[in-house]
């Protein structure tokens, strides 16, 4: 708003100085037009004296010079009467220009700093943005391989492959496309409830590959699967307990078996939850 304000009254500033400028050229050119007929009155009164003294003596009319005489007066008369029109001139209009001119200076140097600031920001964001990007990409890629490895082995001979636009990697979603070993390539969405958990598995463990934890905590994610992947599940997560710690809630055999301690609830007589524990050997 301010901007606005400024831009209208630097408008307006600079219609009135314009103004201002015609209106005083006006002036002095109708001051020296008036200076000059004041002399050339002064000539032709002069001459006209001259005239009349040589008229007295030859007799001769002046009819003619007397015309041009009263022309010139009233054209003086018609000049005073312009300059008297244009009303009395504000000569603070100058030292009020000044002033407005040195905030709309001031103003526009802050505004260009701000542009300049604003430019810097916006190559910052544009490089972050590029970095974000290559960074995304390449770490999709690396999820995308872990991912393929990871379900490889809990299917045994399976593929999966995370899939982009990448025309528009940042907006665009991740497509997950899996092939079954001895079916065709299938998009999640054509999977089973056992199927897709299994994508899903795959694909946690595809991203904590990339920053291995220390701990997992896994709450019935074999519900779904059937004996031979509940084994698969089994056998590799058994692989990840030599580097992690793993606590899994299930009730699967499969799993179950893979354990190195089991744990289970038990009500005794009293109503009391007890917590019952037993030390698989090492398989």
């Amino acid at each position: 708003e301010r901007y606005e304000k400024r831009n209208k009254l630097v408008e307006k500033m600079k219609e009135d100085e314009k103004k201002i400028i015609e209106l005083e050229s006006e002036i002095k050119n109708l001051e020296e037009r008036k200076n000059n007929l004041s002399v050339e009155k002064a000539r032709i009164l002069s001459v006209i004296t001259g005239l009349k003294e040589e008229a007295n003596e030859i007799d001769i009319e002046v009819t003619e010079v007397r015309e041009s005489i009263n022309k010139l007066e009233e054209e003086i008369k018609e000049l005073k009467e312009r300059i008297a029109n244009y009303g009395p001139v504000n000569m603070r209009a100058l030292e009020v220009f000044k002033e407005v001119e040195a905030e709309y200076n001031d103003l526009k140097s802050r505004f260009e700093k701000v542009l300049e600031e604003k430019e810097e920001i916006l190559k910052t964001i544009d490089e972050l943005e590029e970095k974000k990007k290559q960074v995304f990409l390449e770490t999709l890629q690396k999820v995308s391989r872990a991912f393929n490895e990871v379900y490889g082995r809990l299917t045994k001979g399976g593929e999966a492959e995370l899939s982009i636009d990448e025309t528009d990697p940042m907006e665009s979603g991740v497509e997950i496309k899996v092939k079954i070993p001895g079916k065709r390539v299938m998009s999640i969405r054509s999977l089973s409830g056992g199927e897709k958990s299994i994508v899903a598995l795959a694909l946690i463990l595809a991203l904590q590959s990339l920053e291995e934890s220390i701990f997992y905590f896994l709450d019935e994610v074999d519900a779904a699967l059937d004996k031979e992947n509940s084994e698969n599940l089994a056998q590799l997560l058994k692989e990840y307990s030599s580097r992690a710690q793993l606590i899994v809630i299930s009730h699967n055999d499969a799993i179950m078996l893979a354990a190195d301690t089991l744990y289970g609830v038990s009500m005794n007589k009293n109503g009391i939850s007890e917590v019952v524990s037993l030390k698989l050997p090492s398989q």
